[in-house]
């Protein structure tokens, strides 16, 4: 846009800043598309960037029949026009402009968002027509009575406003807010009416409906407002005490439903686990039979009574060996020393189905060396192999 062009004038100094000459033209609508990642067919864009482009007119934006979202703050507009074909547009930015009036824009029947702070409107206007509006902002303006607000409460839709940083002041700019019907949030810092004593307070009585009043309304300021609204300040402060106590109680009703879920629970589990067990105990298999063998009487080892008898005689011939003081309440060394043991027979009958088990086999007189197997005998030297080992000098053999 140029240079600032510095003209001093005595000791005062000011700033001559030439006017643009940028034009929304066909051929910059086309590189702004290009330039953002869009088509150059204007009717396939859905978005359009014309932010920041120092423009002075809206205008060409017929043939962009299908635009959704159009960003137009930070120009030099100074009247909003030449929007009639945008019918599917849903999000309009034109803050930080020269706008002084709201209008030409009942075409715009998808309208859902409509940004138009910081400009010079003095009064909310043509916007009662706008059927999908949810979203004003209009703060930093120069709104200034419940006169210039009242448009409000012809749009059914409208959820969030802004209305911070213009001038509003009066007492029935209270009730011009109110009278939005589906108004939930909204601001209003930065005006000469917030100095009204207990507005907040106000507000939230008089919109039951209210969750944001510059800042979040919760239940307990709610419950405090409403009960201040019948009956002044101690009605408050035993609402703001009754809150508390009913919180407090519903947390240990929770509590106890806790401790009861928990106690159903482990309830359940033990059940389940015993019925678990039940049924796999009914699923043990009977024990096998050990197949009868050649000569046995088909009894069954009785292995565990073996095991039990043997373990029972040895605690007896513990308790029988043990050491025992004598007259003197002394243990002689004679006690401690190991008695002969003789094995008793462990039933090794029963381990052949109740029959005798076989002799062993017979051996020689040589026990068995390492290199033979089990059970085989030695060769035994005859007389004459002896008188030639006895007469042979083992030394000269060395």
């Amino acid at each position: 846009h140029g240079l600032a062009q510095l003209v001093p004038i005595g000791l005062a100094c000011i700033y001559s800043l030439p006017m643009s000459s940028s034009r929304m033209t066909p051929d910059v609508l086309l590189e702004v598309c290009r330039e953002h990642g869009g088509y150059e067919i204007p009717a396939l864009n859905d978005q359009l960037y014309l932010h920041f482009r120092g423009f002075a007119r809206i205008e060409n934006l017929d043939a962009f029949v299908n635009l959704k979202a159009l960003w137009l703050e930070s120009n030099g507009l100074q009247k909003l026009e030449n929007l009639d074909a945008l019918t599917k547009l849903r999000c309009l930015y034109v803050q930080q402009n020269l706008i002084s009036r709201i209008e030409n824009i009942r075409s715009l029947k998808s309208l859902i968002i409509l940004d138009i702070s910081q400009n010079r409107i003095a009064k909310l206007e043509n916007i009662a027509c706008l059927p999908c509006l949810e979203t004003l902002n209009a703060s930093k303006n120069t709104l200034s009575d419940a006169e210039s607000i009242f448009e409000l409460a012809g749009c059914k839709s409208l959820v969030t406003a802004d209305l911070s940083h213009n001038q509003l002041d009066g007492d029935d700019i209270l009730e011009a807010i109110a009278a939005a019907p589906a108004l939930t949030s909204f601001k209003i810092t930065g005006n000469p009416v917030m100095s009204t004593s207990q507005f907040r307070k106000k507000m939230i009585c008089r919109m039951p409906r209210l969750v944001y009043v510059d800042r979040p309304v919760f239940e307990a300021e709610r419950l405090a407002a409403e009960a201040w609204g019948q009956g002044g300040a101690e009605a408050e402060l035993k609402a703001r005490v009754d809150f508390k106590e009913s919180k407090r109680l519903e947390a240990q009703e929770e509590q106890r439903q806790f401790r009861e879920w928990k106690a159903a629970k482990i309830a359940e589990r033990i059940n389940s686990q015993e019925t678990n067990g039940a049924s796999k105990t009914s699923m043990v298999a009977p024990p096998v039979p050990v197949p009868e063998s050649e000569g046995s009487s088909g009894r069954e080892v009785n292995v565990s009574k073996l095991a039990h008898g043997f373990w029972a005689s040895n605690a007896t011939r513990e308790a029988e060996n043990s050491p025992r003081p004598n007259a003197d309440g002394s243990l002689d060394v004679a006690s401690f020393r190991a008695s002969s043991y003789t094995p008793e027979p462990c039933g090794h009958e029963e381990l052949n189905g109740g029959l005798p088990l076989p002799p062993p086999p017979q051996t020689s007189s040589h026990s068995a060396t390492k290199g033979h197997s089990e059970g085989s005998a030695l060769p035994v030297a005859s007389e004459s192999d002896r008188q030639l080992a006895d007469s042979t000098d083992f030394n000269e053999l060395d």
